[in-house]
């Protein structure tokens, strides 16, 4: 089954040339209302966008087959990231240097939480494992758990009775669960995507491996 991928935005042809080299479908369509982009992304895997397009929680609730968004840049301020996390579709972008993207910091936080309630303490210790930073932004971190609770995913109580002095512990709702395994199902397809796409790369041999990259504006 062919994946398909549909550019909204415009990104450089020769910077999607490996996509299409690796047997992808893209389509690129820019200046679209967003009546058409929904009826384009009815039948589309991924969806590359930059900061032109905006992705609602209404585009999304009209796109059934949408596994994957890719921001060609840093920021995903024109993407409804908390919808998109609740749908199961995986958002990506290309921060600069180790900068987490929101996206990694909700999903990172819900898995932390699967297995049981956490104070903000113990999620800034486990949060570099789970999300590869070295050092946790304390407040993007609480700004996360605000959205997550806002979106009915989390829940807290401050807890009087622990050690110490008073602390607001975090769990994880049914809906929080139903969002964290749909978004876990997602990652799973796009592994076997990307699984796919550097096994037909690999074949390619040193010529795909020493072609440079193309600069994406």
């Amino acid at each position: 089954m062919t994946i398909k991928i549909f550019v909204a935005d415009d990104v450089s042809d020769s910077g999607l040339e490996p996509l299409r080299s690796a047997g992808f479908k893209v389509e690129k369509r820019v200046g679209l209302s967003r009546a058409e982009l929904a009826e384009a992304l009815k039948d589309s895997d991924g969806l590359i966008v930059r900061s032109e397009t905006k992705v609602t929680a209404e585009l999304l609730d009209e796109t059934t087959s949408l596994r994957v968004i890719g921001r060609a840049g840093v920021g995903v301020d024109n993407i409804d990231v908390p919808a998109a996390t609740m749908r199961g579709v995986v958002v990506m972008n290309a921060p600069d240097g180790n900068t987490i993207t929101t996206a990694e910091h909700a999903i990172a936080l819900l898995v932390s939480l699967a297995a049981r309630p956490t104070h903000g303490y113990e999620l800034i210790e486990r949060l570099p494992e789970l999300s590869g930073e070295e050092r946790v932004d304390v407040g993007n971190l609480y700004r996360s758990l605000r959205s997550l609770e806002e979106e009915g995913l989390v829940t807290s109580e401050w807890q009087p009775d622990l050690p110490g002095p008073a602390k607001r512990t975090y769990t994880l709702t049914p809906e929080g669960h139903a969002v964290l395994a749909s978004w876990l199902a997602a990652v799973e397809q796009l592994r076997d995507g990307l699984t796919m796409f550097l096994d037909r790369a690999e074949e390619g041999g040193d010529h795909v491996r020493t072609t440079p990259p193309a600069s994406v504006e």
